[in-house]
């Protein structure tokens, strides 16, 4: 169960990122409080278990702050960053226990 609740906010948070650097549909709030949520998993899992993932949570994590400041953003980057948590989210959803 706890993987499928993990699964389920993975994909919120796949849905609400793209659309918001996509088409500035979220609050920048709202936004922020994923990308926090993002890079302290990230941070944690990163130190824990140094796995791939967690790594990769950290730098879309540091490519969103850059998206929000204005400072570098790309489509295609966008693009990836909602097919990563997406499909970290198929994977926890479908076998997950």
């Amino acid at each position: 169960m706890h993987m499928k609740f993990l699964g389920l906010i993975e994909l919120i948070f796949a849905i609400v990122i793209g659309f918001h650097l996509l088409y500035s549909s979220f609050s920048r709030d709202t936004v922020m409080v994923i990308v926090g949520y993002i890079f302290a998993r990230g941070i944690l899992f990163t130190v824990v278990s140094k796995d791939f993932a967690s790594i990769a949570d950290l730098l879309f994590g540091a490519y969103i702050l850059l998206a929000l400041n204005g400072i570098f953003s790309h489509p295609v980057i966008t693009i990836a960053l909602v097919f990563w948590f997406g499909q970290k989210a198929f994977f926890s959803l479908a076998f997950g226990h």
